[in-house]
């Protein structure tokens, strides 16, 4: 009885012991903004040099917005997740040319913004690289992918 109760104990110790490896390195993984990593790139696409997160995925600003004020929230977000700051802003990287900076939104969290407009990803790009979300009129407006310079590109 006490061998079994304490293989257990050692399963469960090693058992925990990889559940938190695992997490650490899954948030690793994740391409969250850090101090060393820049919260947007670039990257090439179809529509010309565009604007990524930090996990690559494509960047997109809403019409509907105005500098420095986002206007989707509730399930607009779930559609359009805003691109979050990290808490102290790293140097732009190299070839973005717009100014970033962040909003605080109603819910207190701080949100990407370049040349004042707020910054989000599309849900339905599902990899890096896609642009599935340009030129949509969820939410009541239009999406479109961020040059590197903070501009709309309004190509298809």
């Amino acid at each position: 009885m006490y061998l079994r109760t304490r293989r257990a104990l050692i399963l469960g110790a090693l058992t925990a012991a990889l559940l938190v490896t695992g997490a650490s390195q899954a948030a690793a993984v994740t391409g969250a903004p850090t101090a060393k990593r820049p919260p947007v790139t670039t990257a090439k696409s179809p529509l010309g040099p565009i604007l990524v997160d930090a996990k690559g995925r494509t960047v997109y600003v809403f019409m509907a917005d105005s500098p420095g004020t986002s206007t989707c929230t509730g399930q607009c977000l779930d559609y359009w997740p805003a691109v979050v700051a990290p808490a102290k802003l790293p140097a732009p990287a190299s070839g973005v040319t717009g100014k970033l900076g962040s909003i605080t939104r109603d819910d207190g969290t701080r949100q990407l913004t370049i040349n004042g407009w707020p910054l989000y990803t599309y849900a339905g790009d599902t990899k890096a690289g896609m642009t599935s979300g340009q030129g949509s009129s969820g939410s009541g407006a239009k999406w479109w992918v961020v040059s590197p310079a903070g501009k709309k590109i309004t190509k298809s």
